[in-house]
């Protein structure tokens, strides 16, 4: 039988992932503490601890969910049917959006997935990886040319640029973040399918 109190706790979990979040990317570690974290929610310190668990989960939950999120706009919107080189600027696109709507949990994942315990720290790796191979298959489906070798760094070298904007990015200013991912996305498969030295 389906737990009917699930969604509100669900709802109220997510609420103090969000507050988390932004508390992580605007100060640090030290600064998220129980009580910030039931001030800006408006419940009580229990009601946070129940909800929540420990802040290590908390953070914890931050950068596993932003990572899955990423995954499935990856997949969603940039699917394995799309011609290879509409498919690799897609994906920059679908990021760089992720990021943007998702900004202080981004900023978190970043900043803090290496504070995680050893064997959170290592799921956190396999979810980034999964990401990262997302951005090699179709690199080296859009240049299929290129040395193996060579096709990672420069799928790191993406998420790189990728990653930088979101710490520069003012809406109306300079590029879109569209432009900017397609750009970025242009100058890496460019020298994917520029011969090896």
């Amino acid at each position: 039988m389906a737990d009917e109190h699930e969604p509100v706790r669900e709802a109220r979990r997510t609420a103090l992932r969000q507050i988390a979040a932004q508390v992580l990317a605007t100060g640090s570690r030290r600064d998220l503490t129980v009580l910030r974290i039931s001030d800006e929610a408006g419940i009580s310190v229990d009601a946070v601890r129940r909800s929540a668990g420990s802040l290590d989960r908390l953070v914890w939950e931050i950068v596993a969910r932003h990572v899955n999120i990423v995954l499935e706009r990856l997949h969603t919107e940039a699917p394995d049917g799309m011609a290879s080189a509409d498919r690799w600027a897609a994906l920059a696109r679908t990021y760089v959006a992720v990021v943007g709507e998702y900004a202080a949990e981004h900023r978190t994942t970043i900043a803090y997935r290496h504070h995680l315990d050893e064997r959170q720290h290592g799921d956190a790796r396999i979810l980034q990886r999964y990401v990262l191979q997302t951005f090699i298959d179709a690199l080296r489906a859009a240049a299929p040319s290129c040395a193996t070798g060579r096709i990672g760094p420069l799928a790191l070298s993406l998420l790189a640029m990728l990653n930088a904007q979101a710490a520069w990015f003012c809406p109306g200013a300079g590029m879109s973040r569209d432009g900017y991912a397609d750009m970025a996305a242009r100058i890496i498969l460019a020298e994917a399918l520029r011969p090896a030295d």
